[in-house]
Order: structure tokens, then C-alpha cells, then sequence
């Protein structure tokens, strides 16, 4: 019995790790694939405002930013070009007027993060959708209570990352006063609230590190940050919708401790998670998945970091697809 379960967890995490490759490998092959389209005249326009703003930092030389920022207004060559190829562009300008190679090397460290980032992160435009896939799935609108639990998730997010008091209260006064975010799609409220970020916090370190945070944000469907259950008309008979009795329940809870455990690399925080979880009275008679998203709120109110959140996130998936 023992060995059965070794196999099937090693099994388990070999998919997962699986899983996970070929995610990354596609978010991958669309970054690159973002970064080589021909950027619009708006995000054009954004980027290098951006930009200006990376060099006027850096230099420690406001004569010396005004240079190359004259140079950039000057050029004629940007229109229809990659966001690479215009950073590319714009760090000749810069190597031309500043000849330290200590501040050239920082501007191109911060550049590179800018390479990185697809172009709606900077653009401010939320992606676009058509009427179809805005009905159902992970483009369909947030609902008030997904919007809010959302937008507090991501405070936690930037008072963890940001380092500084001031920037995440500041942030955060910024988001409250919003009116643009309902009706929106997750991936477009998170694109504005990047934008606010962006407005705060200068450190293209920090801003790359909260950039990637939100990235996995975008990816985990509403209900694994909302605490909603999935909705059904009535209790299913059979397949994976089937309610789980108290014994069903417990070897669930069971495996998924393993999960939390092996992932967490955190004793306590794992002790922590098992203890509020023994807690719940309230997962018998829910489907396995409606069960498993409710334990996935409790691993993120003692898990902050984003990285093994979403990994913790990606095996449980995996759990809710087995039947």
C-alpha cells in the first residue's frame, strides 16, 4: 500500500514538473514572440517616455539626459520596429552621450528588464478580446468580490516586494481610488495596476520582480484567489463533479499536506497550512474541486512567496484533473 502511493506521488510529481516545463517554455515562445512584433505608435510613444525616465535616474546628469533625450526625439527610425529593436536603437543614443561605463552598464541592465517586459505592461492598453472568449473562462470579466479579493492579494504582493513603507501605501491609495476596474478582465485590472506601480516605484529591480509576481497572478483562473467554488445546477452523479464523502475528504487533505510539504520548504509554514486546514469543517459534501480551492486560500495566507505559491498552485491542478 505503501509503495503504491510512493509511485503514484512520484508519478504525480514528474507530471508536474512536466506540467510546468511546458508552461514555461510556452510563456516563453510568446514573450519572444511579443517582443518581436512591430510596436504601435501609443506603446511606441510610452516606451520611450519610459525610458527617458530609466536615463534621467541613472545618468545623475540632467544635462546629459536632455542629450539623449533630444537624440530620441530626433530619430525617425523607430515607426514599425520590435520593442528590441527600438531599445537596441535608443542605447546607441545613450553610449554616444554618456561615456561612463559604470552608469552605460546600469542603463543596459535596466533596458534588458524593459526587453523582458511584453509591451502592455508599459502601454497602459488592456489586452484586447473578442465577445466569445470574454463570456467564459480566464478573459471573462471579474465579478466585485473576485475584483476585490484580487486587488488585496496584489497590495500583499507590493508591500512584500516594494521594500519601503511609503511606496506600497502609496500604491495601494492609487488603486482604492480607481473606478475603472469593474467590468475588466483579470489581465486587464492587473496590466492598470501595473501601471499605478510603475508611477510609484522607480527601481526597475523591484518594478521586473513585481512584474513577474503579477505574471503568475494572470495565469491562476479567478477562483484561485477569489475563494468562490466552482458554481453547479445540482449535485452531479458521477465524474469529477461528484461530492466527496468524509473519507474521500481526508485522503484528499491527506495527499495535498504532501504537496504543501514538499514544495513549502518550510516546515512550519507546512505546520501552519495543516493546522487550518484540520480546522475546516467545512469541505464534506463539496466536489473535489470546490474542496481543493478552498484549501489552495489557506496555503496562500500562510505562503507569501508568489513563486511557491503558484508552484504549490500548478500541483494542485494536477490533483483536481485526476479522478
Amino acid at each position: 500500500m505503501t509503495r503504491t502511493r510512493e509511485s503514484r506521488g512520484g508519478g504525480t510529481r514528474f507530471v508536474a514538473a512536466l506540467v510546468l516545463l511546458i508552461s514555461i517554455s510556452g510563456l516563453n515562445a510568446i514573450a519572444q514572440t511579443v517582443s518581436d512584433k512591430a510596436l504601435d505608435s501609443k506603446a511606441l510613444a510610452a516606451l520611450v517616455e519610459e525610458l527617458k525616465g530609466v536615463v534621467s535616474r541613472e545618468a545623475h546628469d540632467e544635462e546629459a539626459a536632455k542629450a539623449v533625450a533630444a537624440k530620441w526625439d530626433a530619430r525617425k527610425d523607430l515607426t514599425g520596429k520590435s520593442r528590441k529593436a527600438v531599445i537596441n536603437l535608443l542605447y546607441g543614443d545613450v553610449k554616444s552621450v554618456i561615456t561612463d561605463s559604470g552608469v552605460q552598464y546600469q542603463i543596459y541592465q535596466d533596458f534588458s528588464l524593459y526587453k523582458q517586459m511584453p509591451e502592455e505592461s508599459f502601454s497602459g492598453q488592456p489586452e484586447k478580446t473578442n465577445v466569445v472568449a470574454a463570456q467564459s473562462g480566464p478573459d471573462k470579466p471579474l465579478d466585485a468580490k473576485s475584483l476585490t479579493a484580487l486587488v488585496t492579494e496584489l497590495k500583499g504582493v507590493v508591500s512584500r516586494e516594494a521594500h519601503d513603507e511609503k511606496a506600497p501605501t502609496a500604491i495601494a491609495a492609487r488603486w482604492d481610488a480607481r473606478k475603472d476596474l469593474t467590468g475588466k478582465t483579470k489581465k486587464a485590472v492587473i496590466n492598470l495596476l501595473f501601471q499605478d506601480v510603475k508611477s510609484v516605484i522607480k527601481d526597475s529591480g523591484i518594478l521586473y520582480q513585481i512584474y513577474q509576481d503579477f505574471s503568475l497572478y494572470k495565469q491562476m483562473p479567478d477562483e484561485s484567489f477569489s475563494g468562490n467554488s466552482e458554481k453547479t445546477e445540482a449535485p452531479k452523479q458521477s465524474g469529477a463533479d461528484n461530492a466527496l464523502n468524509a473519507k474521500s475528504v481526508a485522503g484528499l487533505v491527506e495527499e495535498l499536506k504532501g504537496v504543501v510539504s514538499r514544495e513549502a520548504h518550510d516546515e512550519q509554514a507546512a505546520k501552519a497550512v495543516a493546522a487550518k486546514w484540520d480546522a475546516r469543517k467545512d469541505l464534506t459534501g463539496k466536489t473535489k474541486k470546490a474542496v481543493i480551492n478552498l484549501l489552495f486560500q489557506d496555503v496562500k495566507a500562510v505562503i507569501k512567496d508568489s513563486g511557491i505559491q503558484y508552484s504549490i498552485y500548478s500541483d494542485f491542478s494536477l490533483y483536481k484533473q485526476i479522478p
